[in-house]
């Protein structure tokens, strides 16, 4: 099966997520209130 560049990305998307979870933790709790109710992608 030939993986694709999204595959190939993972590990490092994930990699980075991880580092900078902290970030991203604070960014969530700022737009909660705001995406309430809402489909977000």
């Amino acid at each position: 099966m030939k993986k694709s560049v999204w595959d190939l990305f993972a590990p490092v998307y994930e990699r980075a997520m991880k580092s900078q979870k902290q970030i991203y933790e604070k960014l969530y709790e700022n737009i909660r209130g705001v995406v309430k109710d809402k489909n977000v992608l």
